[in-house]
């Protein structure tokens, strides 16, 4: 139960949550787990409306383009490097 304490009170990973659920999905405990801090967090609200607006907006997008986009896995590294670190500033 602590875990789950733990994230009513952690944005970082409710959003790194939000992000695994639009992307490959989450298991039912974390799924709840982002349920509830959901509830009770309206800035991770916003943030989960807003991630699969731009989610389904960039998938339309490429579809419409018929565009195969893919990141080179060495510019996903360093762009989490950057994303961390201002995140870690803020």
């Amino acid at each position: 139960m602590s875990g789950l304490i733990a994230l009513l009170w952690n944005c970082k990973k409710a959003t790194e949550l939000i992000e695994r659920r639009n992307s490959e999905g989450l298991s039912r405990r974390k799924g709840l787990e982002l349920s509830i801090h959901l509830i009770g967090c309206s800035f991770c609200k916003l943030y989960s409306k807003q991630s699969r607006f731009i989610e389904r907006k960039v998938k339309e997008l490429y579809m419409e383009n018929s565009i195969d986009f893919k990141l080179h896995e060495d510019f996903k590294s360093n762009l989490e490097k950057i994303i961390d670190s201002e995140i870690k500033k803020g």
